[in-house]
């Protein structure tokens, strides 16, 4: 899929570190491009923007970052990665909408909401949600 508006996370000047956690947490991840003021990673093929923004801002769970999966045991691999020195905003659990459903912010402050659901329902594996 070639998604050419995608989201953009403010980094402190950490955007390298952040892309390299997130390659470990996700399945099909990789940088695409870089620089020194952005990296591009792609996590199923979707491009996700980080930006060496500095430290005047930081990310809320007001915007959230959304992976939908058919496989309950990758939102469960992804949540137990993600939240390695984050906190739950959501306990990784079975709710009406999903049968497994997580909302976690990150050790970045990103806030990503991790939800199983039928493959047919699922248009993009990557998305971004209000919080």
């Amino acid at each position: 899929m070639n998604n050419s508006i995608y989201p953009s996370v403010w980094c402190n000047n950490n955007a390298r570190e952040i892309a390299e956690f997130y390659i470990s947490a996700f399945p099909k991840s990789k940088i695409a491009d870089e620089n020194p003021v952005v990296v591009i990673m792609e996590i199923s093929g979707q491009k996700l923007m980080l930006l060496n923004g500095g430290d005047m801002y930081r990310p809320n769970p007001s915007i959230s970052l959304m992976y939908l999966t058919s496989s309950q045991s990758e939102v469960e691999e992804i949540y137990s990665r993600l939240i390695e020195d984050g906190k739950a905003l959501m306990p990784l659990d079975e709710y009406p909408f999903s049968p497994k459903y997580g909302w976690v912010e990150d050790r970045y402050g990103v806030s990503w909401q991790l939800y199983s659901g039928q493959e047919e329902h699922i248009i993009r594996k990557l998305t971004e949600a209000a919080g």
